[in-house]
């Protein structure tokens, strides 16, 4: 542990830092003041205060599906969300579940307005589907424990011990962060000759367009998993953890939606393989769902209406 010392002067040069940024902004309000300001995360940190004096409207979007921004603002002054949410005029959350969540929480104002975000989306004009003639299985995001990456490699120990060729399948994992060692150990242990760390990747899609399924398993969400939503338009049949708003992007007409054990997603993914009819039909679909409903032209739309709320 930090000597407390150290942690004060820590939250006081934060101080520092939030002042002069907020003192940077004010320059520019005062130059140009808004009608409405639309901030994520530390712009609405340090918009807020600025808001009583400029006399705007701040629209606050709110997307941390972990929660670990609701701090006291003295513990962590640019990480803390809870004054940004009991001053906007609008909270744009990102999906139902998330203000539920953020309702058992915080006691918001109640002439503080609501709205949910109607979707998710990339752009996809340079997203098209490649080569799935080798059998690839891909897996993309931080390696943390809550994206699950090593429950994703007993699954694929599970997977080579009861699918016929396992040799004839790759798994790409995409991604770093701090259970890549325990992973590196897992793999030699193991013995997983088909795994191939790709360690950060800058461009996903240029793998995810020749794979052939996905896997999400997210401990407690997988909406709106930006990777999610690049495999589904690269045609990449899904297995996902049946968990939080993961069905408002996966159905039974996109992939396989199962539970977080290592059997069941090895048997989904043998599923898959086993049946490249459905296979493909269940990418087809997922490409269209994303192109169709989850697109910037909906999103425009609806970031335009926050104003006549």
């Amino acid at each position: 542990k930090k000597p407390c010392y150290k942690i004060i002067i820590s939250r006081l040069l934060t101080l520092y830092k939030l002042i002069k940024y907020t003192y940077k902004l004010h320059l520019i309000y005062k130059k140009n003041t808004p009608d409405y300001v639309y901030s994520v995360w530390i712009g609405g940190m340090i918009s807020w205060p600025l808001k009583y004096i400029y006399k705007f409207k701040m629209v606050y979007s709110y997307m941390d599906s972990g929660f670990s921004s609701l701090d006291t603002f003295w513990k962590h002054p640019l990480k803390c969300e809870r004054l940004p949410l009991k001053n906007a005029d609008i909270i744009d959350f990102l999906s139902e579940g998330l203000y539920d969540e953020i309702k058992n929480r915080i006691t918001l104002k109640k002439k503080t307005k609501i709205s949910i975000t109607p979707c998710s989306f990339k752009n996809y004009d340079k997203i098209i589907p490649g080569d799935k003639n080798t059998f690839i299985i891909s897996f993309s995001s931080r390696l943390t424990p809550i994206k699950n990456p090593i429950l994703f490699l007993q699954s694929i120990k599970e997977f080579n011990t009861l699918y016929v060729n396992p040799k004839a399948v790759l798994f790409q994992v995409m991604g770093d962060g701090v259970c890549m060692p325990e992973m590196k150990k897992y793999i030699v242990d193991e013995n997983l000759q088909n795994v191939q760390l790709l360690g950060h990747v800058s461009k996903p899609v240029e793998y995810l367009k020749n794979s052939s399924v996905f896997v999400s398993i997210q401990q407690t969400n997988n909406y709106p998993s930006q990777s999610l939503l690049e495999a589904m338009a690269c045609e990449n049949a899904i297995v996902a953890s049946d968990v939080g708003e993961t069905r408002k992007l996966v159905t039974e007409k996109e992939g396989f939606l199962v539970e977080l054990h290592p059997l069941k997603i090895a048997l989904a993914m043998a599923n898959l393989l086993d049946n490249k009819e459905k296979m493909e039909m269940m990418g087809k679909r997922a490409r269209g769902k994303v192109l169709n409903e989850h697109n910037i032209n909906r999103y425009m739309e609806y970031f335009y209406s926050l104003e006549n709320l």
